[in-house]
């Protein structure tokens, strides 16, 4: 199962002269208690996605290739097997198994697969394990990176185990499901016939830059990472819903993967969840369509019934940066009007794109899911005034440039104090995303340490 971020669905048709738009409350007081400046995350992901590699880091591009000749690949990937923790071992066994299965073709100028093909990037996950990295002569940023984006994984792949254990998992805690970085422009996170479970993949483009794409992987991953041996089926419960019957929308496959992992990201992880979507959806040019406004108003919608200080707050804030994005028209009064918007051969004013938010968000609340012991998605924990002080306590270790003591936090609570400093007035964003994935990194490296000295 893939993880698609955006649906190419048309923009506008002529205007709905029935409802007439909100007007934007610039200097409200909602603006002057919180802001969220998008254009220094804008000019981030540009550079990180357009400007040319230095030295350093075409070598490590380089670097990571995986060998394609048989006779190479095969004593690598025995090495890195061996030298394994018997989970990784576990884990990796079907792959070095399908490997080995390819024997006969081996010579010595033999290519065993093409490139870009699912056993490359299964390889890619053994040869290139996160922790082995800098004595394979890798930089030292390229390293943390690559800490940093399995960390992220293994955070909120196993954070609700410890919480009534709501989901019957039949695994101890380890850094995986793996990933690996790819020459591709978009993540995802998708089933390989070499795992027990998917395998994330991440530009590699992004390794040194681009902190709300971070910020969005964090919550599609805290979404499809936790649930994602299980997503098949809660998808089903929620399909069947009652509540869901009411949505008008016949192709809801097309965009019902994206909106299941933004709301159990805002959950997850609160405001900086909704920037890491909104900010998404607004820095990257995302076509201002049905699905654009769907997403972005039901992570409002959210939001708006988290118990956190100032949620309402910042959802209200939220919204009004999606409001300025409705397609509108002025009328010879000099009215403004929205325009309604095409999807599934149908026309949505506004209205009825609130009214269908509603309904979805009703649905997630009130659907039980059978492998969430009849549990709703709501009856999970969620962002709350805990996590806000950890963040806040955090995003001034960011702004001081001390160290804080790690183990007082989570995850979810770096990546967050990361993505609400760097919209904030003129914030230091390379220094921010340097902060961020060192400490991600060690985060990464305790684990490592705790389960290697487990008894798997």
């Amino acid at each position: 199962m893939k993880s698609a971020i955006f649906a190419g669905l048309t923009s506008g048709i002529p205007a709905d002269p029935t409802f007439e738009p909100t007007p934007t409350q610039e200097g409200s007081e909602t603006e002057q208690l919180l802001s969220i400046n998008l254009s220094s995350l804008a000019q981030d992901l540009k550079s990180a996605t357009t400007a040319p590699l230095s030295e350093e880091r075409r070598k490590d591009k380089d670097l990571y290739k995986t060998p394609l000749m048989m006779a190479e690949l095969d004593d690598a990937l025995e090495m890195e097997y061996q030298q394994s923790p018997q989970v990784y071992q576990k884990y990796f066994k079907n792959l070095v198994r399908m490997v080995q299965n390819l024997k006969p073709q081996k010579t010595e100028h033999s290519v065993f697969f093409e490139p870009e093909s699912y056993l490359i990037d299964a390889t890619k996950a053994l040869l290139f394990i996160p922790s082995n990295l800098e004595i394979k002569g890798f930089s030292k940023p390229f390293c943390q990176a690559s800490k940093a984006l399995q960390e992220i994984l293994f955070s909120f792949y196993n954070q609700f185990i410890e919480y009534k254990r709501p989901i019957k998992y039949n695994f101890k805690k380890s850094l995986i499901p793996p990933s690996i970085w790819t020459t591709t422009n978009s993540a995802s996170l998708e089933k390989n016939s070499a795992f027990q479970s998917p395998l994330l993949r991440f530009p590699i483009k992004l390794a040194f830059g681009g902190l709300v794409s971070w910020s969005y992987l964090a919550g599609q991953m805290s979404g499809q990472g936790m649930f994602i041996k299980h997503l098949e089926s809660l998808q089903k419960d929620f399909n069947t819903s009652i509540h869901f019957s009411a949505i008008p929308l016949e192709n809801w496959i097309d965009i019902r993967d994206s909106l299941f992992s933004d709301l159990l990201g805002i959950l997850v992880l609160g405001p900086s969840g909704a920037i890491g979507v909104i900010g998404w959806l607004l820095v990257s040019d995302a076509p201002r369509n049905f699905h654009f406004f769907l997403k972005g108003l039901l992570v409002v919608k959210v939001l708006e019934n988290l118990s956190f200080p100032r949620a309402s707050e910042w959802a209200n804030l939220l919204k009004q940066k999606i409001l300025k994005e409705y397609p509108s028209v002025i009328d010879a009064q000099g009215k403004s009007f929205f325009m309604k918007l095409q999807f599934d051969d149908k026309s949505f004013s506004f209205i009825q794109i609130e009214k269908t938010v509603d309904t979805i968000l009703e649905a997630f609340r009130e659907t039980k899911f059978r492998q969430l012991k009849d549990l709703s998605l709501f009856d999970l924990p969620t962002w709350n005034a805990s996590d806000e002080e950890k963040t806040n306590g955090l995003r001034k270790f960011l702004l001081s440039g001390e160290k804080p003591d790690l183990s007082n936090y989570d995850s979810k609570h770096i990546i967050a104090a990361a993505t609400l400093e760097s919209v904030s007035d003129n914030p230091d964003i390379s220094n921010i995303f340097s902060q961020m994935i060192e400490w991600l990194a060690a985060k990464y490296d305790v684990h490592w340490a705790e389960m290697i000295l487990s008894d798997y």
